[in-house]
């Protein structure tokens, strides 16, 4: 005869292991929101700074997202916090490997602040930081939001990738061209 309590086990358990799944699900889903807002919050306050300075905003860019969570990913994984891993990789060859093809690129990180204003206002006073958000060289970004330990220290480490993609510099002087060929060709029917 079976035990009729071995069924009330298997069901235990079973919804056990389901409450515990569910409070992962909630602690995952709750830290890639809170790392969503900063990023968001990120992207705004750099924005907003170049529309202060008369330069256009960012386009946010996927490939340079990608990048800026693998250089987080690194330095977090490799225990490190610099420009340039241990193994001499760049910020140049994280954007090269997520496929863009830049012209210009920068990099700002930065680690150990408890709110993205704290940390936007450190590249602010800082003058090669701040000359990277405000760069009219750069026409996009990619910001990520990372939450790791660095040296048995819980850290959020933010790391933004600035940026010119070579095709689309190309196409701007393209056009530049075409414009220049019709303003001369209309001051030559005046002249």
């Amino acid at each position: 005869m079976t035990n009729p309590l071995n069924k009330l086990k298997s069901v235990s358990i079973n919804k056990i292991a389901l409450v515990a799944v569910f409070i992962l699900l909630i602690f995952v889903i709750s830290n890639s929101a809170y790392a969503s807002n900063q990023t968001d919050r990120t992207y705004k306050l750099v924005n907003n700074l170049r529309l202060a300075n008369s330069r256009e905003s960012l386009i946010i860019n996927e490939k340079l997202e990608n990048a800026a969570s693998l250089r987080a990913q690194d330095m977090f994984s490799k225990q490190y916090f610099d420009h340039f891993s241990a193994d001499g990789l760049s910020p140049w060859d994280a954007i090269k490997l997520s496929g863009y093809d830049y012209d210009f690129a920068g990099e700002n990180l930065a680690i150990g602040f408890n709110n993205e204003d704290n940390a936007f206002n450190a590249w602010v006073k800082s003058p090669t930081h701040y000359q990277n958000m405000v760069d009219s060289d750069y026409q996009e970004i990619g910001i990520a939001v990372v939450n790791g330990t660095m040296n048995g220290e819980s850290k959020t480490l933010i790391v933004q990738l600035f940026a010119s993609d070579e095709s689309r510099i190309k196409g701007a002087k393209d056009n530049n061209n075409q414009l220049d060929k019709v303003v001369s060709w209309i001051k030559s029917l005046f002249n």
